[in-house]
């Protein structure tokens, strides 16, 4: 597990420390918050070898409750990065397990090209982070 955003482009790097800061104050008393970054930096290559459109993947992936673009705010709506929020119904990482699930047994094709590098990215306090790379997807 990282804690470096220098795998993220300038661009994205932005978008992470401005969801960071509202999750900062969303959870100011805790050391990480429950919210979790989900990040798709796709392969245009291995999407086209599986010969499965993105629409059909981000399909997939919104169609998760407590899910959505980040950040919200914009049009169009964001294709890689999406917001999983921690709810009193539903913990962030169950959801993150379903989506990731989800993905799984819609994407599975042995020997063929992931859909990209995918990772969830947890922020802390003072600008920490903790990140992972989902792998097999």
């Amino acid at each position: 597990m990282s804690t470096n955003l220098g795998n993220f482009t300038n661009d994205t790097k932005e978008i992470i420390f401005e969801w960071a800061k509202i999750v900062q104050e969303k959870y100011n008393s805790e050391n990480y918050f429950r919210d979790i970054l989900l990040i798709i930096e796709w392969d245009e290559a291995g999407l086209r070898q599986r010969n499965i459109p993105k629409a059909a993947i981000l399909s997939l992936i919104r169609g998760v409750s407590d899910c959505s673009p980040f950040p919200a705010n914009v049009q169009p709506p964001s294709n890689f990065i999406f917001s999983v929020v921690d709810t009193p119904d539903h913990q962030a990482h169950q959801t993150i397990n379903n989506i990731l699930s989800r993905l799984q047994v819609a994407l599975s094709q042995s020997n063929k090209a992931s859909l990209g590098r995918v990772y969830l990215v947890m922020a802390g306090k003072n600008n920490s982070f903790r990140i992972s790379e989902v792998l097999n997807i």
